[in-house]
């Protein structure tokens, strides 16, 4: 519809314009049986001309048909994404708990290889070693050797 023919005080889809004559299929009804009536043409009130309201214009329908859609559709969408955030939460969870297992494992294997190193450098045990593995004996007599002053020439 033109923005030109509307009137001020009129809807913007109400036309206040003669309408147009159609032309299509004749109607089908009743014939009219007997004389044409010829008689004085009535002079009283005249009703005012009626014509049905056009439809609002589309864009705003398929405005709201496409909110709605959007709308429904969000519905549907967001649970679906809160699962996959907390089905990603639950795998990191998972995968930080094994790491902290794996963690408190090694720092139980690095104790024991620490003690074990402890017990290995420890001068008793060396001692133990020597003498029973390796057959070494403590020399009785120890003879300690003194360094001689080198001669000047």
């Amino acid at each position: 519809m033109n923005p030109a023919n509307r009137s001020a005080s009129a809807p913007y889809h109400v036309s206040r314009r003669a309408p147009a004559a159609k032309v299509g299929p004749a109607k089908v009804g009743p014939a009219k049986t007997g004389p044409a009536k010829t008689g004085p043409a009535k002079t009283g009130p005249q009703k005012p001309h009626l014509q049905v309201a056009s439809e609002p214009p589309r864009k705003f329908r398929k405005l709201f048909v496409t909110g709605i859609t959007l709308g429904l559709l969000g519905m549907v969408a967001i649970p679906f994404v809160i699962v996959f955030i907390h089905a990603s939460l639950l795998a990191g969870q998972r995968d930080l708990d094994h790491l902290r297992q794996d963690l408190n494992a090694q720092l139980e294997l690095r104790q024991e290889l620490l003690f074990e190193r402890s017990l290995a450098v420890s001068p008793q045990r060396i001692i133990t070693i020597a003498r029973d593995q390796l057959g070494m004996v403590s020399a009785e007599n120890i003879v300690y050797l003194q360094q001689s002053e080198p001669a000047v020439s």
